[in-house]
């Protein structure tokens, strides 16, 4: 699994649409037409690739609004999106 860098940007991919609920969501990769529950911490990922933000930058909005380490934090949201990149639900440019 390769490490992404903290400063990469992160979109969802252009054959991904994403339906929000209350505190979750849902993406749809319409090519292959599987869907991928989240939770409310892969959803407040999701908010913040649609705002445009750096892993570096989520992570750091993140730290404010959930209580774990950043070490933690760090290590669940680039394991997040390796699998979204694995899946081809993000693509992401450094």
């Amino acid at each position: 699994m390769t490490t992404l860098p903290l400063s990469s940007r992160v979109a969802l991919a252009p054959d991904v649409l994403f339906q929000p609920t209350s505190d979750e969501g849902v993406l749809l990769h319409l090519g292959s037409e599987q869907y991928f529950g989240l939770n409310s911490m892969s959803r407040t990922v999701v908010d913040h690739i649609q705002a445009g933000k750096t892993v570096r930058e989520m992570i750091a909005a993140m730290l404010v609004e959930f209580e774990v380490s950043e070490t933690q934090l760090t290590q669940d949201v680039l394991t997040l999106l390796t699998q979204l990149q694995e899946h081809q639900l993000v693509t992401v440019s450094e």
